[in-house]
């Protein structure tokens, strides 16, 4: 009995499946303008996907956005000049149009390249004013308890703070 519903059970995921696929052909086919645009001008993002192997797709999800941001313009344009496949290939086939694709994710790289050593810049420099603040507070301390508190701490230079901060490569 249980062999019986086993068949059953998997005929409709195939089913399921083929009419997702199906419904997927007819709106490309429906709207294959747009889709030539759409797969020209989003390869950076498929190649940031084959690269990114962590499991956030931090440098996808960065990639992509931009790169979105930069082919939306064009898919505009073709919706007001009439959607078609001529129009489409006009716009694949235009340099600047394909530079302000491509400038989209390039500008996503130099966000993914640029962002963890100004961060970690950025870190570094509020350790260093950290320290300054807890030595000023530690000679406010001082002043009241008098020099039995230097036995108990150590002291640290803004210099040797760097040892213990993250490293900056992401």
């Amino acid at each position: 009995m249980a062999k019986s519903q086993s068949p059953a059970n998997a005929k409709p995921a195939s089913v399921s499946i083929s009419i997702v696929l199906g419904l997927v052909l007819i709106t490309t086919l429906i709207m294959l303008p747009y889709a030539i645009i759409l797969a020209i001008g989003m390869l950076p993002t498929l190649m940031a996907k084959l690269i990114d192997n962590k499991p956030e797709k931090n440098i996808t999800l960065t990639v992509g956005i931009m790169n979105i941001c930069g082919v939306v313009p064009n898919l505009m344009g073709l919706w007001q000049t009439g959607a078609n496949v001529g129009a489409a290939l006009r716009i694949i086939s235009d340099p600047f149009a394909l530079l302000m694709m491509f400038a989209g994710a390039a500008f996503g790289w130099m966000l993914i390249f640029s962002m963890p050593p100004l961060m970690a810049y950025l870190i570094s420099i509020r350790a260093a004013e950290t320290i300054s603040r807890l030595q000023d507070r530690m000679q406010q301390l001082r002043s009241v308890w008098g020099d039995s508190l230097k036995e108990a701490v150590i002291e640290i230079t803004p210099d040797q703070a760097e040892n213990f901060l993250p490293d900056s490569r992401f």
